[in-house]
């Protein structure tokens, strides 16, 4: 089987396929990914190929500017905007380019996540089946109908029919779906796994305390969130407390950026968070979903400080699964952060609330599984 990945070519979008993909290769399919060269970058390793098509998160952006007016503060993306630059933006600047390069490598199965507009119209191009890998719970009703309607114009714009999934691959543990889900046809429950380089084995985190004398806090806002002048603050508030700091410092900033005793904090450098996690008693972050899944899987409760994005909902379905506390933009003064990770370390219900979300992610099929669930589905 070929199978043709068409992800939003962002870490977000694209790191919750990978355990599928690999699953796939697994099995002796050809998979390959379609996306910027940008993305062959982040699919060093991989045992994949890289279609080159489609634009970059910045041209996205850029375009997106042009098109909408962008608040300036951070906060939530209102639905309207954010199904322009999945729905409207992304497949205006990448269809053609991917569905030409799709033409040429001849898939029988295309696969994207949910904010990936392209691969289905791809898919009902090319007349092959589409599948679908969530990012986690289902969006709340606003940003599902905005998505739709931009969606629907899009392909009667190009005289193509919308089709339902082959199947939907869905990340989300039980404890952190919406209220409103319900279950779509062919779901294919699908354990998230915490990213980690290709090769490496799925080892979970070890939990519980990493130093006899005090607690290790992970504080890490992903690749997009963590600015310096966002997390100073929060870095100079948290070395206060007697815990054992460490730091992640995305893809662009460097240990040198921050003003701070460097002998309270370890910095490190961009690496999978599978690789971050062992010995964490606490992870502060801004709520990205691969971020708050791999830390409940280990059984870390989180204090979640959300940027933008779809980090609001995350939040508010961690908080309300007992793991997690929460401050919203505006609301994170450094006396509010320095109570909730207080909190956090010192009262057993966020751990225990924790270590509930981390059972029934155990308790959900593997990729590999998965794998074989869409072969048959397939046939």
């Amino acid at each position: 089987m070929r199978v043709l990945f068409t992800t939003v070519p962002a870490v977000g979008h694209l790191y919750p396929t990978l355990p599928l993909a690999r699953a796939l290769r697994g099995r002796d399919d050809v998979v390959a990914y379609a996306g910027p060269p940008s993305l062959g970058q982040l699919m060093t390793g991989e045992d994949v190929e890289v279609l080159t098509a489609g634009c970059d998160i910045p041209e996205l952006a850029a375009e997106l500017a042009r098109r909408v007016d962008l608040p300036s503060a951070p906060g939530e993306m209102p639905p309207a905007t954010e199904a322009e630059l999945f729905a409207g933006v992304r497949v205006d600047l990448a269809f053609d380019d991917t569905l030409a390069a799709a033409r040429r490598w001849r898939p029988d199965l295309v696969v994207g996540d949910t904010c990936d507009y392209v691969g289905p119209m791809v898919a009902a191009a090319l007349g092959v089946p589409y599948g679908n890998v969530t990012l986690g719970q289902q969006f709340e009703p606003a940003r599902r109908e905005a998505h739709r309607a931009r969606a629907a114009s899009q392909y009667r714009q190009r005289g193509l029919s919308q089709r339902a999934p082959a199947f939907s691959a869905d990340i989300c543990p039980p404890a952190l779906q919406s209220d409103d889900w319900q279950q779509p046809e062919r779901w294919l429950p699908m354990r998230p796994e915490a990213h980690r380089v290709p090769g490496a084995p799925v080892v979970p985190a070890t939990t519980g305390r990493s130093t006899p004398e005090r607690p290790r806090v992970l504080l890490t806002f992903g690749t997009l969130y963590g600015a310096v002048e966002v997390l100073s603050p929060l870095i100079e508030e948290i070395v206060a407390l007697d815990v054992d700091l460490h730091v992640t410092l995305g893809l662009a900033a460097t240990a040198e950026d921050f003003g701070v005793d460097r002998n309270r904090v370890t910095f490190e450098p961009f690496a999978p968070i599978a690789e971050l996690l062992s010995g964490v008693d606490l992870v502060v972050s801004h709520a990205g979903a691969g971020t708050t899944y791999a830390a409940l899987a280990a059984g870390i409760p989180l204090v979640l400080l959300p940027q933008g994005a779809d980090q609001f909902s995350v939040a508010d379905r961690a908080v309300t699964a007992g793991a997690a506390l929460r401050l919203l933009p505006g609301e994170a003064t450094p006396a509010g952060v320095r109570r909730l990770i207080t909190a956090a370390l010192t009262e057993p219900r966020y751990r225990a609330a924790a270590a509930e979300v981390a059972h029934q992610i155990a308790d959900m099929p593997p990729a590999t599984s998965v794998a074989e669930s869409i072969a048959l589905i397939m046939r």
